[in-house]
């Protein structure tokens, strides 16, 4: 778990978020806000342990948040304007893996793995993957 702590930048790219977050359920205004939040912003995201407990912090633009985590126990995070994430993180084989699901919407997979100073984060809804890699900063 080590290797993910401290603070990472998202690396731009031109991957199409839309067919993913249509596949967990996201509303077109959702969508439309994910989308233009990511060009206008840089994601910065940060991990930091506190005993037995992590702490990950996003922060882009006006969309900001914490969610503190113990492994393998539930988590109940409110985020904005009503917007709520229910989830478990666990750590095997040097993978973290967040299942979770907002609300209103469809459950959610996320894989990070990190190697060489980057982390790969990929996302599964359903049947749609998205990857997207973060600079170790």
């Amino acid at each position: 778990m080590d290797a993910f702590l401290g603070k990472w930048i998202a690396i731009k790219d031109d991957v199409d978020w839309t067919p993913f977050m249509k596949a967990a359920g996201m509303t077109e205004d959702q969508i439309q806000f994910f989308i233009k939040n990511d060009k206008e912003n840089d994601t910065k995201v940060t991990f930091s342990q506190e005993g037995d407990k992590y702490v990950y912090h996003s922060d882009s633009g006006p969309m900001t948040y914490t969610i503190q985590f113990q492994l393998g126990k539930p988590f109940d995070v409110k985020l904005k304007e009503g917007m709520g994430v229910k989830g478990v993180t666990t750590f095997e084989n040097g993978q973290l893996k967040t299942e979770s699901q907002m609300t209103n919407c469809k459950p959610t997979s996320h894989i990070r793995t990190v190697s060489g100073g980057k982390m790969k984060i990929v996302s599964t809804a359903g049947n749609v993957t998205l990857a997207r890699e973060f600079q170790k900063m």
